[in-house]
């Protein structure tokens, strides 16, 4: 253990301690016994030696006051008057000064004093702390029942806090991911090359730095995280606050300590879509760009690099099929080559489960595709909206073997390529310790803020108090949200009108009906094949239609260009698709329909099943049948 000592000035006394934290890892237990060894190190003779002097100096002088008093001889008053012992002249006498005693080599008053008043600042601050504790818990906020005009108490409880790292790093009082200590959820030590990374592995060479187990990392715990805070708040010299703050990783208590329902670090999340997104899916495409780090030197001659050529051909497959994506699956890709650099974490998203593996085949070695291929496979289970325990385990699976080869492949231990172990890659070993302490990660990353944030940009409309602005029309706009459960409501607001009525030429709609049918229209007559595609349609409705003559069937409709479904989706048709060249193609659909299951069969009996068709839609068609569209 290499330790080094320091000198601290202590009000006036040297105290001399070990800065032990160096490198070496001790348990909290350990460090805390040796913090009070340290700075109680040259005080404990002194404070024995003011003991037994103080019950010697009471013993002497002052029990025999009492008796003095309660003598007939003479009161406290003839005592103090008297010229054989004043008690002024006592305390200025040679033989027991107080000031001379508190000032004596054998023990300083002042200290024991000071330490008395730090006591009860601490027992002042837990007080406060309870008390505010106590208030969180039993306060609520009186709300109003809009339905049932009734109060009542709402109590609401703060379970965790999502947001990006920097962010989350000020929340928690952190030093953040630039030191020695820069995760939240591990005790691991960064490895300081012009910059902190983090990796299990130490560059080969490197002496007195410790190796960790991927799969075993030291976590921090809650418990561990209120003696640092204890300790911080006991130390008294700014050089020992910053060497624990140094060791720890934590600055100082945060103010969501005092939520009962918050613990430290597991309360916190990780946001997959910062993490996972946009930072990994960036990195390790800058790798294969060749990109990645800043020497030039470094990016050559790197197994896993492709050339310009083939990312050309990349960025053209992807531009090409932009029309072609279903606009289900969000918005089309961007020329990945052209484009990656103002990509979005939706964009990046897409790119991982989506576009990568079937882009990437037989242009990456099958050693690093089959690499990406588990990084992929483990975000297809972390955005699944319900996950098991066996889905978990694969996940930490799947993401330890990616954070391994990763290792290997991309750092390799090479002192040179340690910048590639950024922290990023170091939180892939905790996202399944977040999702057990805090759910899914639907549910904490951060693609609702992002949208939050769009819309409240516009209501900010003054320059000089924009944040008082934006307060002042989110709470416009949310007493207009609860206008509908006010009397008044109802004189303001006219009730709805009957629903609009559209010509038939232009918006279909039918009561019995979520969809809706829009313009372009134009009559149509159907040919003998779309009739029997209608019969077969109308037998999962209508009895005994098997026994109908094509012929005696109605053959004209209106044809519609466009649908709007219950979901408000707009799924679009051939027939209107008329700019082949850039309009995307939005008429590419999956449907399950009940067909029959004898429909070609005139004499059995009807038997209807579910059916999945995928196809395209040449277009939507109204059509009457005894007095039914």
């Amino acid at each position: 253990m290499n330790s080094q000592s320091i000198e601290v000035s202590d009000r006036g006394d040297n105290i001399q301690f070990q800065d032990f934290y160096q490198n070496t890892d001790l348990t909290m237990d350990e460090f805390h016994d040796k913090l009070l060894q340290d700075n109680n190190l040259n005080n404990d003779n002194d404070l024995q030696d003011l003991s037994d002097n103080d019950n010697s100096l009471d013993d002497n002088n002052y029990d025999n006051l009492e008796d003095y008093e309660n003598s007939s001889d003479g009161s406290l008053k003839d005592y103090e008057n008297s010229s054989d012992g004043s008690l002024e002249d006592y305390e200025n006498s040679s033989n027991g000064s107080l000031e001379d005693y508190e000032n004596s080599s054998n023990g300083s008053l002042q200290d024991d004093y000071y330490m008395q008043e730090l006591d009860q600042e601490y027992n002042n601050y837990d007080a406060q702390e309870t008390s505010f504790t106590d208030d969180l818990n039993n306060r609520g906020t009186d709300c109003i029942d809009g339905n049932t005009k009734n109060h009542f108490i709402l109590k609401a409880h703060v379970l965790s806090w999502s947001g990006d790292t920097p962010g989350l790093t000020k929340l928690m009082c952190f030093t953040g991911h630039n030191s020695y200590k820069g995760c939240r959820y591990c005790n691991i030590k960064g490895i300081c090359v012009k910059h902190v990374y983090f990796s299990t592995i130490p560059p080969i060479g490197s002496n007195n730095l410790m190796s960790y187990d991927a799969n075993n990392l030291p976590l921090r715990s809650h418990e561990e995280y209120e003696k640092i805070i204890r300790n911080l708040n006991c130390i008294i010299t700014q050089q020992a606050i910053e060497s624990l703050q140094r060791n720890y990783g934590i600055k100082n208590q945060s103010i969501l300590y005092d939520l009962p329902s918050i613990k430290f670090p597991s309360s916190f999340a990780l946001d997959i879509m910062h993490l996972m997104f946009e930072n990994v899916a960036k990195y390790m495409v800058k790798h294969w760009f060749g990109v990645f780090f800043k020497n030039v030197g470094e990016n050559s001659n790197k197994p896993y690099i492709l050339n310009k050529t083939i990312w050309t051909e990349i960025g053209n497959l992807m531009h090409t099929a932009r029309k072609m994506i279903p606009s289900y699956l969000g918005r089309p890709p961007r020329n990945i080559t052209l484009y990656y650099n103002s990509y979005k974490a939706e964009e990046w998203m897409a790119w991982i489960i989506m576009y990568s593996l079937p882009l990437l085949k037989d242009k990456l070695s099958i050693k690093y595709y089959e690499g990406w291929a588990l990084f992929v496979k483990a975000v297809r289970l972390c955005k699944k909206l319900c996950l098991f325990e066996e889905d978990i385990s694969e996940i930490k699976i799947l993401l330890l073997n990616f954070y391994k080869h990763y290792e290997k492949e991309y750092y390799g231990g090479i002192k040179e390529n340690i910048s590639a172990m950024k922290l990023c890659f170091h939180y892939l070993l905790h996202v399944t310790d977040s999702i057990r302490n805090t759910g899914p990660c639907w549910a904490t990353w951060q693609f609702p803020m992002e949208r939050i944030c769009g819309m409240l940009i516009p209501l900010a409309k003054s320059r000089l108090h924009p944040y008082k602005n934006i307060i002042n029309n989110v709470y416009l706009m949310e007493l207009f949200n609860h206008l509908p459960y006010h009397e008044i409501y109802q004189h303001v607001f006219l009730s709805k009108s009957s629903p609009k009525q559209y010509a038939q030429h232009l918006i279909y709609t039918d009561e019995y009906y979520f969809e809706e049918f829009y313009f372009p229209t134009k009559k149509h007559i159907l040919s003998q094949i779309q009739l029997k595609k209608i019969k077969e349609n109308l037998s999962t409705s209508y009895n005994n239609i098997t026994d109908l003559n094509l012929n005696s069937l109605p053959k004209e409709g209106i044809m519609y260009g466009r649908m709007l479904t219950k979901n408000k989706y707009f799924i679009g048709s051939k027939w209107i698709n008329k700019n082949n060249d850039w309009a995307r193609i939005n008429h590419t659909v999956k449907v399950q329909i009940e067909v029959d299951k004898w429909a070609n069969f005139k004499y059995r009996e009807s038997e209807f099943v579910t059916k999945t068709f995928y196809g395209i839609i040449e277009f939507f068609f109204l059509y009457e049948f005894n007095d039914q569209k």
